[in-house]
């Protein structure tokens, strides 16, 4: 794609391990019943081999025009979420709404930057098959705004990448002993409800059932939390800046 050949290679690299990790995720996850998004998950595999066969072309896998298609239905899919967790929060159903919706955006974002790189990049190739840095397109007003919804998603995604950064920083780290509170804690309501039901108190003893109820809630496959969130979010940041610096080489 153009750029410094070295650093494309260093780049597609690091969208294979990207993969590999997120596939690796979504298998650990569904083994252990353990807490994910596994959409979120799939989508940036895809990116990590869409990336790594625009970086590098020996690692093209499928037609530019395919991959447009996925990453498309992908960012209608989350439009479709944010919109849906719009419409809930303006409801009031839910407090979490809001920054569900949030969390959506960057990856809609990189959905669309995806769709941009693979319908715009062949426009932009010379003869050798390489990036031309606007090359055969800079004349044209086509051409020109082309280049200015570039320039805009590259600084929608730098900003995100911020974000993403800011949010790396106030994550938890250990994540996984404080998603096991809610067990300890039913445990303890428990513990409460038995030593109040020997004292003969009958107010305490009609919320036993409740908390019996909260107790089957969490379930055996819920211990525990989100497998390396923090790592998760690394891996976000470098597909964000692989995807920023792509989209400068378009410019």
């Amino acid at each position: 794609m153009g750029g410094q050949g070295w650093l494309a290679d260093i780049l597609a690299g690091v969208m294979i391990a990207t993969t590999i990790y997120c596939v690796t995720r979504i298998v650990v996850t569904r083994a252990k019943r353990r807490p994910a998004e596994h959409d979120i998950d799939a989508v940036h595999a895809l990116m990590g081999i869409a990336m790594a066969g625009m970086l590098v072309t020996s690692l093209k896998t499928l037609p530019a025009d395919v991959w447009a298609a996925v990453f498309g239905a992908a960012a209608v899919w989350y439009a479709w979420l944010i919109a849906r967790s719009y419409q809930a929060s303006r409801a009031g159903s839910g407090q979490r709404a809001p920054a569900h919706r949030h969390h959506h955006l960057p990856h809609l974002a990189m959905c669309c930057a995806m769709v941009y790189m693979l319908l715009a990049a062949p426009a932009l190739m010379n003869s050798s098959g390489t990036m031309a840095s606007g090359m055969g397109m800079g004349g044209s007003s086509a051409g020109t705004r082309l280049q200015f919804l570039a320039l805009v998603l590259t600084l929608v995604l730098v900003g995100f990448i911020v974000w993403d950064i800011d949010r790396l920083s106030r994550l938890p780290r250990m994540a996984p002993a404080l998603a096991v509170n809610p067990r300890v804690e039913a445990g303890l309501a428990l513990a409460r409800a038995g030593l109040a039901s020997a004292a003969g108190l009958a107010a305490d003893t009609t919320e036993s059932p409740a908390t019996g109820s909260a107790d089957t809630e969490i379930g055996p496959g819920e211990a525990g939390g989100p497998v390396m969130p923090r790592l998760a979010l690394c891996c976000q940041i470098a597909m964000g800046a692989t995807m920023a610096y792509m989209l400068v080489l378009m410019l």
